[in-house]
C-alpha cells in the first residue's frame, strides 16, 4: 500500500472516466476484486494505459469512490430547498443521499471499506466528509441555532456533536442501504428512502 507523499492522481479522460464509473458494480466489488489487468480487458484498453492515471488498484477504486462522493453531493445538494426549515431540509438531503446509493449499494460497500484503509482511501474518506459531511454539518448547525434540531432542555449540540451527529446519519445511511440489500430487498424502492430520513429526523428534532 503506498505510504507517505502520494502526490496528484492523473484524471482519466471524460470517455474513459465514464466507463469506469458505469462498471462502477463490477469494479467495487469485495467478492474476487478485479485488479488493473483485468479492469483493462473489461475496458477495452491496452494495460499501459490504466497503469498511467492508476499506480494499482487502490488509485483507480479511489477515483470512483470519489467520483461517485461527487455525484451524490450534487444529488443533494439539488434537494436542498434552503427556504425550507431545518428538519426537511435535512429530511430531503438524507432521502436523496439513500435514493442515491440505493441504485448503488456498492458504493456503501466500497466507503465502509475505504474508512479501515489508508492512502488513497483516506483520500476518499476525506472528500466525503468536504462534501457530504459539510452539507449535513450546516443544516444540523441551522437547526440547533433555530431550535428545531437536536437539542434538549439540558443539553445543546456543540460544534464536535454536531459533527458526530453528522457522521452518525451518514453511517445510518449507508448501513440501512447494505441491510436492505442483504436481505435482498429493492434499496431503490422511493419509501425506504424516505422512511429512513424521516426516521434519522425525528430522532434529532429538538425536544
Amino acid at each position: 500500500m503506498p505510504s507517505g507523499n502520494l502526490g496528484p492522481m492523473r484524471t482519466p479522460p471524460p470517455d474513459l472516466a465514464g466507463r469506469l464509473l458505469d462498471a462502477s458494480a463490477e469494479l467495487l466489488r469485495a467478492d474476487d476484486p478485479p485488479q488493473l489487468a483485468d479492469v483493462a480487458r473489461l475496458m477495452g484498453v491496452a494495460r499501459a494505459t490504466l497503469y498511467y492515471y492508476f499506480a494499482g488498484r487502490e488509485d483507480l477504486l479511489a477515483f470512483i469512490l470519489a467520483a461517485h462522493v461527487r455525484e451524490g453531493g450534487e444529488v443533494m445538494a439539488t434537494a436542498d430547498d434552503e427556504a425550507l426549515p431545518a428538519p426537511e431540509r435535512l429530511r430531503a438531503v438524507l432521502a436523496a443521499m439513500c435514493s442515491y446509493l440505493g441504485a448503488r449499494p456498492f458504493v456503501c460497500t466500497g466507503l465502509l471499506t475505504a474508512a479501515g484503509a489508508g492512502g488513497r482511501m483516506h483520500e476518499v474518506l476525506a472528500a466525503n466528509d468536504a462534501v457530504i459531511g459539510a452539507h449535513l454539518r450546516r443544516i444540523l448547525q441551522e437547526g440547533v441555532n433555530a431550535g428545531t434540531l437536536g437539542g434538549t432542555a439540558q443539553h445543546n449540540l456543540d460544534a464536535t456533536d454536531v459533527a458526530d451527529v453528522a457522521n452518525a446519519a451518514m453511517g445510518a445511511v449507508l448501513l440501512a442501504v447494505l441491510g436492505r440489500a442483504a436481505a435482498t430487498l429493492d434499496t431503490t424502492e422511493p419509501a425506504f428512502a424516505t422512511k429512513v430520513a424521516a426516521r434519522i429526523v425525528d430522532g434529532l428534532r429538538a425536544r
